[in-house]
């Protein structure tokens, strides 16, 4: 099963990238509408998650294009918006999407919104695991100011200040577990990861 996931934040796509291919999927991802066309045609992809507002071609024109592919039939498509506006919801389904996600959401949310959509079956062995990389050594480990920062983010329940603290400066597979736990608001798991670096 692979899903194409939409967004114009790499952070976002870095997170629903760790959900889902913790979970077994394989993960293609794409920038804008543009790049999102070209991934179709090159991978695919049995589902699309798709950000309603991406700059330029927003993800319901992007979605009232993929309508009209010969291949619509092929693959399903999944709204998604950080606001819960029930206008936001119905406008991405009138353009064609079969589903809507609400952002943040839990890897449970995910994948369960995916299976409603696609008709694809799994069991949850354990609804809070997420995967974290064996401890960082040498120069692996990020400075002792990039770990403060975020550390304080963590223990303000900080969202935004997490991504924004691990875009650069911290190997890829822990930023993008500690991505996924800040999406899952589980501060306090991210703090206990980052006192054990220290």
């Amino acid at each position: 099963m692979s899903v194409l996931i939409v967004d114009d934040r790499e952070s976002n796509r870095d997170i629903f990238s760790e959900m889902l291919r913790t979970a077994g999927f394989t993960v293609f991802t794409a920038g804008n509408s543009a790049e999102c066309l070209s991934m179709l045609h090159k991978t695919a992809p049995d589902c699309i998650l798709l950000d309603i507002l991406m700059p330029g071609t927003n993800g319901i024109e992007t979605t009232r294009i993929l309508q009209n592919l010969p291949e619509r039939e092929q693959f399903k498509i999944i709204g998604l918006s950080a606001s819960a506006l029930p206008e936001d919801r119905d406008s991405i389904l009138d353009a064609g999407a079969d589903g809507f996600l609400c952002k943040p959401c839990s890897r449970r949310e995910l994948l369960e919104t995916i299976g409603r959509v696609t008709g694809v079956r799994y069991s949850f062995t354990s609804e809070n695991t997420v995967p974290v990389p064996p401890r960082p050594t040498g120069t692996e480990i990020p400075d002792s100011d990039k770990l403060r920062e975020l550390l304080e983010a963590a223990r303000f329940g900080s969202r935004k200040k997490i991504l924004e603290s691990t875009e650069k400066g911290f190997p890829h597979e822990l930023a993008a577990s500690i991505r996924v736990l800040a999406g899952e608001y589980r501060f306090k798991e991210i703090i206990r990861i980052i006192e054990d670096l220290n």
